[in-house]
């Protein structure tokens, strides 16, 4: 949209604004006045947070070590009594019975299991929890010597030797998928026996669960929630069933295997974290989130996991989180109420001047707001007022300016559109005629000039001839064949004189004006010269019925648009001369070729036939049977005998010198679309062979000639005796030529004549 096209105060319509400074403020400052608040309430929140996880992991920390001591306390009263077992006089004088004669017979060998086993079952008489419920007599390789079970004796559990002595007590609770315990967990207790002649035999105890289970079971009811399980050796999860209070293989979650499966391999191995524990988040069995505490019990070869339900743990800090987020709301409430009654002392004012400014840009020009106020908001309204009086008074004188500039701006632009529309129609057409007498139009058409001529100058530069024209008068003048003198005749012989634009606004006041009675009509005339390198071709006429019909700006577009049209002409003519030397080049070519050809067949053989052995010249008889004119194209005959011929013409480029004849027997199948092609294919080879040939000749011709022309000169140069240097000359020509006689003649000398 231009300018003038903008609308009028009155018709804009002011944009409703898309925020309220109100809210900005309160937005803005609600914000700030509450942060204090909320840095306070997240450090306290935040900090008591930390101290109640603090807190949960002390209870945590205490809760499996008083577990841990339970158990390594239940494991080492175990341990110790079975090593006392092994000390009894009774156990020694057994076992020694049994190393002395190992084939005892089976009597011998129940009183020996007799007396041996009723030792040992002392150790359940003894006052406490701890019962063995089964005995086992090992050697070395895991073989049973002797067993409270006589089912038992003879097994091999090389293994269990394995896990027994790989443990720092002695002592494992192991999870057993074969026999004799299948599918269950077994509580083993060993003590090593060294006999007076040497070795080693290892008595393992199978210890009742039942005091392990207790200690589990109680502990894990001491936390709601709570749940309290052994990792084994193998990485068997074990834990108390809270129904049947039974142990029992628990399922473990993937987080749960994931996090305490490495943390028990690297606790097993290590000697320095037998009191050592972890405190990690985890998933327990039913997916709930728990924080667990990890610790190793060597005693029991297996690490303890005591878990408690994050709900739990943070149950009283979850009950600070609701009133710390009602304390915030509170405050902001109150914050929010106070800023509002604020921000109004200070927008109404503002809002005031904002519907007083939409009035103002809707063209009320009498708008003006209040100035009731003594601060930098009254400064704002005072200032407003005096700027409103200043633009009314603008606005209104500026209007009609860009009214004048936006027309003046479209015709300038309706001008450079119509130049650039003329100059692309000038330079698509290559006829000198078409392109001036196109110009001519739409000059007339596209700027409303009535008449448009173009001139050119004369080869003599002493005429400007009218070359082409638009009106009716013009073309009159172009019948008769209007020309002007150059400096001599109206306004376009002044300006193909000097080279310099010319314009009349006035014809009758103009002293170049020539009164062409062909053109009564015109009242102002501009001509313009056509120029290619400082050198005028020709004059631009344009004449217009209007008085002062053209401006400097015309002036300016129109030398444009003649510039664009002179190289357009200088083009077209260079085209035109172009065209000429290539028609007279390729006919002095085709002259040359022609009798270059001409010569060499005078030299050879015309015609050359290929008799199926060798090709040799062709004779008259031969000749006889082909036809005998020429022809450009390829063409197919049949003769009286019913012989087909196929005849190729031997053209180069448009010099048609020689035809190729092939002739099939009357029987042989007619020639065909392939034939052809490939004849015709030949034939252009065989001519271009052909001149290339002629071209070499030429080429070796010349060189030769060249050859004994230096040899000639060069023998001359030898010697500066005039009769010797004649002599030599006529020597050479002789030679060189084979020539039967040559004569050097010299006689006197005659000036030129006098110019």
């Amino acid at each position: 949209m231009t300018l003038a096209n903008s609308p009028t105060p009155a018709e804009r319509t002011p944009e409703k604004p898309r925020g309220s400074i109100r809210r900005t403020f309160l937005l803005t400052v609600l914000p700030l006045s509450l942060l204090p608040f909320i840095l306070v309430g997240s450090l306290v929140f935040f900090r008591s947070r930390a101290l109640l996880t603090e807190q949960v992991r002390s209870q945590l920390d205490i809760n499996i070590h008083h577990v841990a001591d339970e158990l390594d306390n239940l494991m080492t009263t175990a341990q110790i009594r079975l090593d006392a077992a092994t000390r009894r006089r009774g156990f020694e004088h057994a076992i020694q019975q049994l190393i002395d004669n190992p084939n005892l017979s089976a009597d011998a060998l129940n009183q020996v299991r007799t007396d041996t086993f009723e030792e040992l079952n002392q150790l359940n008489r003894i006052r406490g929890d701890i019962n063995f419920t089964d005995f086992l007599i090992l050697d070395t390789n895991g073989h049973v010597l002797l067993a409270a079970n006589p089912e038992w004796e003879g097994l091999v559990f090389p293994e269990l030797v394995t896990m027994l002595t790989d443990s720092h007590t002695g002592s494992a609770l192991i999870y057993s998928p074969a026999e004799p315990w299948k599918n269950q967990l077994v509580l083993f207790v060993q003590a090593r026996y060294t006999p007076p002649e040497g070795g080693t035999l290892y008595l393992v105890g199978l210890l009742n669960q039942i005091p392990l289970e207790t200690i589990l079971f109680d502990n894990a009811g001491n936390q709601p929630g709570g749940n309290i399980y052994l990792i084994t050796r193998d990485g068997e999860f074990a834990g108390v069933d809270l129904y049947t209070e039974d142990l029992t293989i628990l399922e473990p979650t993937r987080t749960q295997i994931t996090t305490l499966l490495p943390l028990k391999d690297q606790f097993r191995h290590s000697s320095t974290t037998s009191k050592q524990h972890h405190i990690l988040p985890l998933r327990s069995f039913n997916q709930a989130p728990t924080l667990g505490a990890y610790t190793w019990i060597d005693t029991l070869n297996s690490a303890l996991v005591y878990e408690v339900p994050i709900a739990i743990a943070f149950r009283q800090f979850q009950t600070l989180t609701p009133f710390t987020a009602l304390a915030l709301v509170i405050t902001l409430g109150i914050i929010g109420i106070s800023l509002w009654f604020t921000s109004n002392r200070f927008v109404r004012p503002i809002q005031a001047l904002t519907e007083t400014a939409a009035q103002f840009a809707r063209g009320n020009w009498a708008a003006r707001t209040t100035e009731d106020r003594d601060d930098e908001l009254g400064l704002l309204a005072r200032t407003f007022n005096h700027m409103a009086e200043e633009l009314s008074g603008l606005y209104q004188s500026l209007s009609s300016q860009v009214a004048e500039q936006t027309l003046e701006l479209q015709t300038r632009s309706k001008q450079l559109e119509a130049t650039a529309l003329v100059a692309r129609e000038a330079a698509g057409i290559r006829d000198l005629d078409s392109l001036l007498r196109s110009a001519t139009e739409l000059i007339s058409q596209y700027f409303g000039y009535y008449h448009v001529g173009i001139f050119l100058l004369d080869e003599n530069g002493r005429y400007a001839v009218l070359q082409a024209a638009n009106s009716e008068g013009g073309k009159r003048m172009l019948a008769r064949g209007h020309k002007l003198g150059v400096g001599q005749t109206g306004v376009v012989g002044r300006v193909a004189a000097t080279g310099k634009p010319r314009i009349a606004l006035d014809v009758g006041a103009d002293r170049y004006y020539f009164d062409n009675p062909d053109l009564p009509e015109t009242h102002s005339e501009m001509a313009l010269p056509l120029k290619i390198q400082n050198r005028v071709i020709g004059v631009l006429d344009v004449q217009s019925k209007q008085t002062g019909a053209f401006s400097p700006a015309d002036t300016e577009v129109l030398q444009i648009m003649a510039d664009q049209i002179a190289l357009a002409i200088e083009n077209a003519r260079l085209l035109e001369q172009s065209q000429a030397t290539v028609a007279e080049l390729q006919s002095l070519y085709s002259q040359q070729v022609a009798a270059s050809w001409n010569r060499i067949l005078g030299e050879h053989s015309k015609a050359y036939h290929f008799d199926r052995v060798r090709v040799k010249p062709a004779r008259e008889e031969h000749l006889a049977a082909l036809p005998q004119t020429h022809t450009p194209e390829t063409r197919i005959h049949t003769d009286g005998l019913g012989y087909q011929y196929l005849t190729i013409p031997i053209r180069l480029r448009e010099l048609h010198f020689g035809d190729i004849s092939l002739r099939k027997d009357p029987d042989a199948p007619p020639w065909t679309p392939t034939d052809r092609q490939l004849a015709d294919e030949v034939g252009r080879q065989i001519a271009a062979a052909l001149e290339n040939a002629r071209l070499l000749e030429e080429t070796q011709r010349r060189a030769a000639f060249e050859q004994i022309r230096s040899e000639i000169a060069s023998r001359m140069r030898e010697t500066l005796d005039i009769e010797t240097v004649l002599r030599t000359a006529a020597r050479e020509l002789r030679q060189a030529l084979e020539l039967a006689e040559v004569e050097v003649r010299m006689g006197e000398m005659t000036p030129p004549a006098d110019n």
